[in-house]
């Protein structure tokens, strides 16, 4: 509910006297009307209106009756009915106001008894024009919003903050810095303690790990001495079979009773493609490995090895391969190293020529030249010929090359070289019974530890025809591959040196220190732990940034209300005044606003100026003039102030504002289709600025100055900018722009009488100053370089077009147009 008092002056030419219950008062001084007026088709009556005020006889009289009519506006568009009730109830006040013959006027006191009751009236006027919903809704809020529509204003909301985020942040640079900054120095001080507390806890389980990895390693080092213990007992019956060979005659002759492979007179190879063999392998050896004495011989000295050795069960077979084929075996079937009912039965590989059978060729030609045992497998052994039952699962066969001084024999190629070589001395190891005898198993799993001893070894594709390496298993745990845990790895001192001991124990990372091993645990939640102090880094920046560009936000609003100097003064709770020489002021108003608002809603009314004023302020701001308010439909720009310039280029930065201003009005138009016409003033002066006020502080403007621009902007006329005496001079000396004029010539000012006044129409760009407009412009003084000093000259540079500028003391430049080059002063 709101009570509306018109303030209303008039002025008569007689000073009559007003009679009123305090005495007379004049009609020049103060004055009272009452209204009589009833709206048709309501029950409504404003029964008196009544003005008292204290008026200015300098205060011009169309302003008052204009603010007047905007105030009679908001009135008649509160009364009920449709658009052309409230136009004739409009027509009627304003009829009532301004002269009509329905104007009662009563004398003050006569008036007063009349007032109570029509003080009721005039309350339940404006109770319905409250409650005229209608009338200041918006059509689209009218039903509510939808689900989807919800959903679209919140995005919306989303990317207009995103996008002015994004803006501050382009404009602010200094804000991703900084932003960078705090991430790194928190993501730091996180990373440093979880080190810390990470390193604490890696430091306690190493010294506790420690002795488990020496105690790992010692047990993998203690069963790679036991292992290479017994391979060395078992391998040792080669050398003592080598040196019956080299010593006993019975046996040196038979590689030349056997001869080379394929050669005349040598034994020949067994039928191998009728047995399905893929090549030949083994030699018929019929009298010659079979001859009883030979045999006998050999089964006597290789008996007495075998069981000096005590290596029962472990050493399952001795051999001699004269010539790489072999030829005596013992025993030639073994029960004594089986349980009953298996048992080995080597008849099989008799006559089996190493060099020629593929499997064999790779290990067979790696002995042939050296004087060391060469082992191969681990593999299967199937003995009997052609085909038999698996006698041992795994299984070395371990082989020493012969050689006989002073004999010469066919020789064996290997690597396409021949070697004067006797033969091999062979011995059969079951691996499997040497691990099972070791009790490796049980020493590991004691341990809590899981163990896997590997050997690389020599494997031929028949396929492809050719060999590679293979890391063969000899031994592991149960379960070993599935375990987790570091491995520690240990090489076995063992023939060829192949064999590697791989312990694994606990589930921690081995780091090297001092050459050796050690476990170095890495706490499970140690690199979860980063992700989750970068991830916690990157909030707090984030809130950081957030906060930067909030208060960024702020001061950009404070700096729209006031400028930066004054906010900082005002910060401080300094007062804010300042004196301008020369600024120069500009004013416009929306022409017919009045009416406007009565046609319009007021939702409409506040999008119009919302979209027209948005446009305004993009080209103040692109012009380089001060926005200093808008009041209604009044707008107001500055040049000069706060920002100092001189009053020519103060004057001409605002009248390009204005120009642009008129241009962008002619084709304006609303997004519900309205158009605005303006007017503008413009007048520079002197003035005082300053900032007024605590509690919402305003950067505002003093001075005649001010009221003359006002007085510009309500003489003009629509789409036209008139301009004062002293902004026209300011203009003429503008050096960068020429601007276009319309004299108006002398027209009454009110307050200040008949000023002389134009009409501002355009501006050109003033084109660069050329080397031949300055030696033609009789204000430019150029004088021959000889004889002359250079501090005597007034100035030393001399422009040459739009971009460049040339020092005369140390560049040529043609003065007339010739070509003589001589160089001036100007």
């Amino acid at each position: 509910q709101n009570l509306c008092i018109v303030t209303m002056p008039r002025r008569r030419e007689s000073k009559t006297s007003i009679p009123s219950s305090r005495g007379s008062v004049s009609s020049d001084d103060n004055f009272h009307r009452r209204v009589s007026w009833v709206s048709e088709g309501s029950d409504m009556q404003i029964d008196h209106i009544e003005a008292l005020n204290d008026l200015d006889g300098d205060e011009d009289e169309d302003d008052e009756l204009d603010n007047l009519t905007k105030t009679t506006a908001s009135v008649s568009r509160g009364s009920r009915g449709s658009r052309d009730s409230r136009g004739s109830v409009r027509n009627s006040l304003m009829g009532s106001l301004f002269g009509s013959k329905n104007v009662n006027k009563r004398r003050r006191g006569s008036g007063r008894s009349s007032l109570s009751s029509s003080s009721q009236n005039l309350t339940s006027f404006w109770s319905d024009l409250a409650a005229e919903k209608d009338l200041w809704d918006d059509d689209d809020d009218a039903e509510g919003y939808s689900c989807g529509q919800l959903c679209a204003a919140f995005w919306e909301t989303r990317f207009h903050a995103l996008k002015q985020n994004c803006g501050i942040i382009c404009k602010n640079p200094k804000i991703i810095l900084l932003t960078f900054l705090v991430f790194l120095a928190f993501c730091a001080a996180l990373v440093i303690l979880i080190i810390i507390l990470a390193e604490s806890q890696r430091e306690e389980i190493r010294q506790e790990r420690i002795e488990q990895q020496r105690s790992a390693i010692d047990l993998a080092e203690s069963t790679g001495k036991f292992f290479s213990d017994q391979l060395d007992q078992a391998i040792l019956p080669l050398f003592s079979i080598a040196q019956f060979v080299q010593q006993l005659p019975i046996f040196e002759d038979l590689p030349n009773l056997i001869g080379g492979a394929n050669e005349p007179g040598s034994l020949p190879f067994k039928p191998w493609k009728e047995l399905n063999k893929t090549s030949p392998t083994h030699r018929d050896t019929t009298g010659v490995c079979d001859d009883a004495d030979v045999v006998s011989r050999f089964n006597e000295i290789a008996s007495t090895i075998k069981k000096n050795s005590k290596m029962e069960r472990v050493l399952v077979n001795v051999q001699l391969a004269p010539q790489a084929t072999l030829c005596l075996l013992y025993p030639m079937n073994n029960t004594e190293d089986f349980d009953y009912p298996a048992y080995m039965d080597n008849s099989g590989a008799v006559g089996h020529d190493l060099l020629t059978d593929p499997n064999r060729k790779f290990i067979a030609e790696a002995t042939v030249p050296g004087d060391d045992v060469v082992i191969a497998g681990p593999l299967s052994l199937v003995q009997c010929y052609p085909d038999c039952p698996t006698a041992v699962e795994q299984a070395f066969i371990a082989r020493l090359s012969i050689s006989v001084p002073g004999k010469q024999y066919p020789g064996l190629l290997a690597n396409g070289t021949v070697h004067n070589k006797w033969g091999f001395a062979v011995v059969l190891i079951n691996w499997k019974e040497l691990v099972d005898r070791s009790g490796v198993y049980e020493r590991f799993e004691n341990e809590g530890n899981k163990f896997q001893l590997t050997r690389t070894d020599q494997k031929y594709d028949k396929d492809t025809d050719t060999y590679f390496e293979k890391v063969a298993v000899l031994a592991e745990s149960e379960g070993y591959d599935q375990s987790g845990g570091e491995v520690i790895t240990a090489k076995l001192d063992t023939t060829n040196n192949e064999w590697e001991m791989h312990v694994k124990i606990g589930s921690y990372k081995v780091v090297d220190l001092d050459n050796r091993s050690f476990y170095d645990n890495y706490p499970p939640w140690e690199y979860p732990a980063y992700g989750v102090a970068i991830g916690f880094s990157a909030l707090f920046a984030l809130l950081f940034m957030t906060i930067l560009i909030e208060k960024r936000l702020n001061k950009n609003v404070l700096e729209q209300l006031l400028p930066g100097k004054s906010l900082q003064k005002v910060s401080r709770g300094k007062t804010v005044v300042e004196k301008f020489d020369l600024v120069t002021v500009y004013f416009s108003d929306i022409v017919g606003y009045t009416s406007m608002s009565v046609e319009l809603r007021p939702i409409q009314v506040m999008k119009m100026l919302n979209e027209f004023y948005t446009e305004m302020d993009r080209i103040a701001d692109k012009n380089g003039v001060y926005k200093m308010e808008t009041i209604g439909d009044a707008y107001m720009v500055t040049g000069g102030v706060p920002d100092r310039c001189s009053g020519p280029e103060g004057a001409a930065k605002v009248a390009l504002f204005a120009i642009e201003a008129m241009e962008f009005t002619k084709n304006f138009k609303t997004s519900d289709g309205l158009t605005v016409k303006i007017r503008g003033g413009i007048n520079s002066g002197s003035l005082v600025a300053g900032v007024v006020g605590n509690l919402r502080p305003k950067y505002t403007i003093f001075g005649d100055t001010v009221n003359v621009a006002s007085r510009m902007e309500s003489n003009s006329l629509e789409g036209r900018v008139q301009i004062s005496e002293s902004t026209y001079f300011q203009l003429k000396q503008s050096r960068e722009y020429d601007f276009e004029y319309e004299d108006r010539g002398l027209i009454p000012i009110k307050g200040k009488g008949e000023m002389h006044t134009w009409f501002l129409d355009s501006a050109t760009k003033i084109a660069p100053v050329t080397v031949r407009q300055l030696v033609d412009n009789d204000d430019i003084y150029l004088q021959d370089i000889d004889g002359v000093k250079k501090e005597e000259s007034s100035r030393p540079l001399i422009q040459l077009g739009s971009d460049e500028e040339i020092d005369v003391d140390s560049h040529s430049f043609d003065s007339d147009g010739s070509t003589d080059g001589e160089q001036f002063y100007a």
